[in-house]
């Protein structure tokens, strides 16, 4: 969630663990500034400056908290805005959630990170859409009308232009959608991916078998509002048959 040049002139707006961090850093190689951001809501952004303010531990204000409140002023300041946002099946997005925000003092300790895993609030990409992307861009993405088969969206309201991208489309396609959208060749290079971190072996198990987080885990995943509108039937047959092959086998 940085701020990737003073000159930014798109804002990347997403939700954590879609990959944002991709979208951004090609977006810098290829000479176009942009913000990367996930919180801008006004009470969600109070919130979360008021938690880092009275924290005695920390020392100066997280990067990701100004770059949130230069994104905003950059909104602010514009009468169009080109916003380019991303989605991800929930079941490798909400696992992948879990892995960033743990500490690596847990490194080894695989009781305390399935805890994490267990403990962790599927619903969050559902809030996101309807209490950070909604009240920001007065887009309903939950209600609207589209085709789920697409590998992407756009909607338009006010000064807003949004492209939503599938994580899962090839990454060529992605760089042709985005190409076309901001009217400039645009290569996707892909960055901070969870391979290349400490946690990569304990987070491979979890991605091969989240039936194991808990019971209902996968259930409360597929069964989100934004998956089942964003994703057609075959994709979530496909992603569900993928993560419990039993599940799909026994009807």
């Amino acid at each position: 969630m940085k701020t990737r040049s003073s000159d930014a002139s798109v804002l990347v707006y997403t939700m954590g663990k879609v990959g944002s961090s991709t979208i951004s850093t090609s977006l810098e190689a290829a000479g176009v500034g942009c913000f990367d951001v996930h919180f801008l809501e006004t009470e969600r952004l109070t919130k979360m400056l008021r938690k880092y303010l009275n924290d005695p531990d920390i020392k100066k204000t997280p990067p990701h908290i100004i770059a949130s409140i230069r994104a905003r002023d950059y909104i602010e300041s514009q009468s169009s805005v080109k916003m380019i946002s991303l989605v991800r099946n929930p079941i490798m997005r909400n696992i992948s959630a879990v892995f960033q925000n743990t500490p690596k003092r847990l490194d080894g300790d695989i009781e305390a990170i399935m805890a994490r895993l267990r403990n962790y609030a599927t619903r969050i990409p559902d809030d996101w859409f309807q209490k950070d992307f909604k009240p920001i861009t007065g887009i309903d993405v939950l209600s609207a009308d589209i085709d789920s088969k697409a590998d992407h969206f756009r909607f338009s309201k006010g000064k807003f232009e949004v492209l939503l991208l599938k994580l899962e489309a090839d990454d060529v396609r992605k760089s042709d959608l985005i190409g076309e959208f901001l009217g400039k060749k645009v290569k996707l290079k892909r960055a901070n991916e969870a391979q290349n971190k400490w946690y990569r072996d304990i987070y491979r198990q979890a991605i091969e078998a989240p039936g194991d987080i808990r019971q209902d885990y996968i259930e409360e995943c597929v069964n989100l509002k934004y998956f089942k509108k964003l994703y057609s039937e075959e994709e979530r047959r496909r992603f569900l048959e993928l993560a419990a092959p039993e599940t799909v086998a026994g009807g």
